[in-house]
């Protein structure tokens, strides 16, 4: 009789376990939107640092926070000394000492900072936005949306990183965090987790389409 009982109750052990899996009671995919998620990373696959000033630029090394940038383009990260030194160090930038002319007159000593051919290679110009760009997304899941009207909706979803260039690995880099993560560069791109972002789309005449806006962490 016992077993009989065994036989009877091992599956249903079996299935409950399963049930109770960490792999069944993880968050499931979003089967909305994978398409236009995949269509949109195919169109802004690189992953890069934020935007730079025009090159060459120079820094203020009068300044006692040695962060003064002489001349600043709309939108621009304001790199630090420290920031990008350490993209001098991973072979992306030169450095130079120079002499500058002030906003306020006069001439001021700046570190004058210019690509390499290393940093040429690397640097991306997408909307009149330079920026340095150090890997690719792999879409992983969509993992929600959110219907703002029939004509609006907010997609969230999981990437990893590929292709990931060999100087963004740079001991150096530990100096830079980026902004939308608060990780060093460093940890970012050791991370195998799935980083997440979240967009918005419009339905228009050619499907689901996310704002140039969206192309840019």
């Amino acid at each position: 009789m016992k077993k009989i009982l065994a036989l009877i109750f091992s599956p249903m052990l079996l299935i409950a376990c399963n049930e109770n899996s960490p792999e069944n009671n993880a968050p499931k995919a979003d089967v909305k939107f994978q398409t236009e998620v995949a269509d949109f990373l195919a169109s802004s696959k690189d992953v890069c640092l934020p935007k730079f000033e025009d090159f060459p630029f120079d820094l203020n090394i009068e300044d006692d926070r040695h962060i003064s940038i002489l001349v600043s383009s709309p939108g621009a990260f304001k790199y630090n000394k420290v920031e990008m030194d350490s993209l001098v160090k991973a072979g992306l930038l030169n450095s130079a000492k120079a002499e500058a002319k002030s906003k306020i007159g006069g001439m001021v000593k700046v570190v004058r900072y210019s690509l390499t051919d290393l940093g040429k290679t690397f640097l991306k110009l997408d909307y009149d936005i330079k920026r340095l760009c150090f890997a690719e997304r792999k879409l992983a899941a969509v993992t929600a949306h959110e219907m703002i009207t029939d004509r609006k909706v907010n997609i969230s979803y999981n990437f990893s990183l590929i292709n990931i260039a060999d100087w963004a690995k740079h001991s150096s880099l530990s100096a830079i965090v980026l902004p939308t993560d608060k990780l060093s560069l460093n940890d970012y791109v050791a991370s195998s987790i799935a980083k997440n972002r979240t967009i918005k789309m419009k339905l228009k005449s050619k499907g689901w389409k996310a704002s140039k806006v969206e192309l840019f962490d």
